[in-house]
């Protein structure tokens, strides 16, 4: 991952991850199953990036914990698509979900009853520094391409061939192309989606890992992945992680 270079960092500070409580669905069939106030089981849904094996730890520990509060059994779903974790939390197949800011807002649209029960704190213990970062990032070799002025600048991107993570992810997409939209005035963001308008390609890694392996493999121009699901592979040889450069 040392190939890569921070362009710029786009908000540096929002919430880190949202838990979600959903009460059951009547539509479902699966919430008559688990989850209902009667129910012996609850289900707990994750993104791709907390499917991952290395995160079977912290998996495990807030399934425990979640044993430990409600007396209840705990099944835990991992995927391999973010819509598939907002589809089970709407739906009421899942009553718990790991997830960030913009696949709550999806969820909850589908399902009022989709709300906030805990959030991921700071190394405080509060919400002080509950945060992380969305990046932007290019290969190492072409970085002094985009300066101006002696200024990281984000210009250059048009036309280029670009990398996120998905469309319902909050720092792989909706943080950065929201930038994106402003800086270049675009009247609708919608145009960065898919390849042939703003962008000349547009390919999508699934994870944060797999938005960096697109722009590592020279798929991609341009990257755009988190800072927090990248810590086991990224390493700041200068600079800091809070700042363009």
């Amino acid at each position: 991952m040392k190939k890569g270079r921070l362009l710029t960092a786009f908000l540096g500070v929002f919430l880190l991850l949202t838990g979600v409580l959903a009460g059951c669905s009547s539509k479902s069939s699966a919430s008559e199953k688990t989850g209902g106030n009667n129910s012996k089981e609850i289900t707990m849904v994750f993104y791709p990036n907390e499917s991952a094996k290395n995160f079977t730890a912290s998996r495990k520990a807030l399934q425990d914990e979640l044993h430990k509060a409600t007396g209840k059994k705990v099944n835990i779903q991992t995927t391999t698509d973010y819509n598939v974790a907002i589809e089970a939390i709407a739906s009421g197949k899942a009553q718990f979900a790991f997830m960030g800011a913009d696949g709550y807002i999806q969820a909850h649209a589908q399902n009022a009853k989709v709300e906030p029960l805990l959030l991921q704190s700071g190394p405080e213990g509060t919400t002080k520094g509950a945060s992380y970062r969305s990046y932007l990032m290019v290969p190492k070799e072409k970085a002094d391409e985009y300066k101006k002025d002696g200024k990281y600048n984000i210009d250059k991107i048009k036309g280029e061939k670009a990398s996120f993570v998905s469309t319902s992810s909050t720092s792989g997409f909706a943080v950065p192309t929201d930038e994106i939209q402003k800086h270049f005035k675009l009247k609708d963001k919608d145009e960065l989606s898919e390849g042939g308008k703003f962008f000349s390609k547009v390919l999508y890694g699934s994870t944060h890992p797999g938005s960096a392996i697109n722009l590592l493999k020279g798929d991609v121009d341009v990257a755009a992945f988190d800072d927090i699901d990248l810590t086991a592979f990224l390493k700041v040889t200068e600079g800091s992680y809070d700042k363009p450069g």
